[in-house]
């Protein structure tokens, strides 16, 4: 799946980044977000939530 890879190397080269400008960074890996969906369609993510939630 491309898309957790592309988010751990977004992560990897924004830390290697920051350590070249002498910048700060927080990075911040929520492992669940609770409340209503914004799209109208349930994605992959929130979907296998749902089935493990049942």
């Amino acid at each position: 799946n491309w898309y957790p890879l592309s988010k751990t190397m977004a992560e990897q080269h924004a830390w290697e980044y920051a350590k070249e400008s002498g910048l700060d960074l927080v990075t911040l890996c929520p492992t669940m977000n609770l409340g209503p969906m914004l799209q109208g369609n349930v994605n992959g993510s929130s979907m296998f939530l749902i089935k493990l939630l049942k």
